[in-house]
Parts: structure tokens; C-alpha cells; sequence
């Protein structure tokens, strides 16, 4: 029911030749295709090459209904890849897993942190716990409720990094303030590829 995200590679192009991509059965009437966005590349040559991962790349982006009564959406554009015989994904946008979440969270083992519940498939939602326990005031920041957003995983991941990463900036922020983060709410979902949902 709400189809719109994208992850899929490509291989064997030559460089520097246009193509054009179509995807289709997309189901929002609306997109930020179609207020400038564009896709998410990574090319693994360019990045054993100069270290570059993810980039926002594409040209004549369009977003726009089908001929079904506007059921269906497509969105296309046109894009030139860097390398010969390259293995090339192209997203919605940068994709970050649940393996990247159980992965950057690990770093901080000594973080308090509490199981609010376990996901329908038995996985943990965690919050940390940051700051001063005993505040009167809580700032609460919860990522992913719509596993699709994975922008919300990487702001997070900024987050944490910075709150975590000593600094007298990230220091003032715990001064009569109690942090509770949850980096993941709906994990089933973000493991199983869903973008609106969990397992239902």
C-alpha cells in the first residue's frame, strides 16, 4: 500500500553514456521528485577510487501519475555513471539498515540504556539514556516510526555522535537536561524492507 522506496544495483554500463531509468507502480500522488530531489548513487569503483559513498546524483527528474486515474506513479530520470563495468546502486535515498543501527550503537556498550519492548518478530526497541537522570526536564528524540525514513537514522546517528563525542558543546546539553533516545522504533520494519510498516 505504500510503495515509494527504491534500492536496486546496476552493472556492466559504460561510463559517461546517458541512461534513463523508469520506475514505476510508485503510490504517493506526491514526491519530492518533484521539488528538486534527486537519487542517491553509490559506486563502488569511486569509492575504492577516491573514497566518495553516497551522492545525490541524476538529471531530468520527473514525477508523475500514470495513465490508471492516478493510482500508480513513476518517476524517471536520467543518469551517467562515473566507470566502465562498474557495480552501481541507486536509492530513494542512502539506505541505513538495522545491522547499521545494532553496529553504531555497540560503540557505547557503558550507555545506559532500557528495552521499551520487544518488535512483533522479537527484537529489541531500545532507548539510551543520556544527561542528567535527575532533570525536571526531558528531551526525547525517537527515529524511524516509518522504517522508509532512513533519513532519520543518519540525523540520529549525527546526534549520537555528537552528544557522545565529549565535546564542551555536547557537555552543556546534559547540564539540567535528561536525554532518552530511541535510534530505532520499528526495527521488524527497517529488517524487512518495509516503508510505512512492520511485519503486518
Amino acid at each position: 500500500d505504500y510503495v515509494q522506496w527504491f534500492c536496486f544495483r546496476v552493472q556492466d554500463m559504460e561510463a559517461g553514456e546517458p541512461y534513463t531509468f523508469h520506475l514505476g507502480n510508485l503510490i504517493k500522488p506526491g514526491s519530492l521528485f518533484e521539488e528538486g530531489c534527486q537519487p542517491v548513487m553509490f559506486s563502488r569503483k569511486r569509492r575504492d577510487t577516491i573514497g566518495l559513498g553516497w551522492t545525490r546524483e541524476g538529471s531530468d527528474v520527473a514525477y508523475y501519475p500514470y495513465h490508471d486515474l492516478g493510482r500508480r506513479h513513476c518517476v524517471s530520470f536520467d543518469l551517467r555513471f562515473p566507470f566502465d563495468c562498474d557495480e552501481v546502486f541507486l536509492a530513494h535515498a542512502p539506505p541505513y539498515s538495522f545491522s547499521d543501527h545494532l553496529e553504531h550503537i555497540s560503540q557505547w556498550p557503558e550507555i545506559p540504556r532500557r528495552r521499551l519492548l520487544p518488535s512483533c518478530a522479537g527484537r529489541d526497541v531500545t532507548a539510551l539514556k543520556l544527561g542528567d537522570p535527575d532533570a525536571p526536564q526531558t528531551a526525547c528524540i525517537v527515529a524511524r516510526s516509518h522504517p522508509g525514513e532512513t533519513h532519520a537514522s543518519w540525523v540520529m546517528r549525527g546526534i549520537l555522535d555528537f552528544l557522545l563525542g565529549g565535546s564542551p558543546d555536547a557537555a552543556k546539553c546534559f547540564k539540567g537536561l535528561r536525554w532518552v533516545l530511541v535510534p530505532m522504533l520499528n526495527p521488524d520494519g527497517v529488517a524487512s524492507g518495509k516503508t510505512r510498516t512492520n511485519l503486518d
